[in-house]
């Protein structure tokens, strides 16, 4: 499973984007998952270009490869649907989850062990920007 966590930070805390930028990388055998996780803050950083390039960009995966983008918040959703509108007819692809649990199901993953796993690998920086679902239980 390849987790891709990215977001929206305000347009000067450079640093910051960084720390909430990552990847973390679980051996679940094939075939290869991407689930994409946002955190989101109130200022929109992605350009409309930018978003439309967000799946084209990524490294090249296997046929039965698996896309979940996850968001829980107002502008996340925002960048949901906009992904799901340029992605339309591509569903095989791309799926579309409007919280990490149901992100979760559509991989058939354990939603605690995903939560670890996450704030295991971003550590604290992520913590007080997440959404609800990805904070400690």
């Amino acid at each position: 499973l390849l987790f891709h966590v990215f977001g929206n930070v305000h347009a000067g805390d450079l640093e910051l984007w960084r720390r909430l930028t990552f990847e973390c990388r679980l051996s679940l055998g094939p075939p290869l998952h991407q689930l994409f996780l946002y955190v989101g803050t109130a200022t929109p950083l992605f350009s409309d270009a930018e978003v439309t390039s967000v799946g084209a960009r990524e490294p090249g995966l296997s046929p039965d490869s698996i896309r979940v983008f996850v968001a829980d918040d107002p502008v996340g959703l925002a960048l949901i649907r906009k992904l799901e509108s340029l992605h339309e007819g591509r569903s095989g692809e791309f799926r579309f989850a409007d919280s990490l649990e149901e992100g979760c199901r559509e991989l058939g993953l354990d939603v605690p062990m995903v939560r670890l796993a996450l704030l295991g690998r971003a550590g604290e920086s992520i913590i007080g920007t997440a959404p609800s679902q990805m904070a400690a239980p």
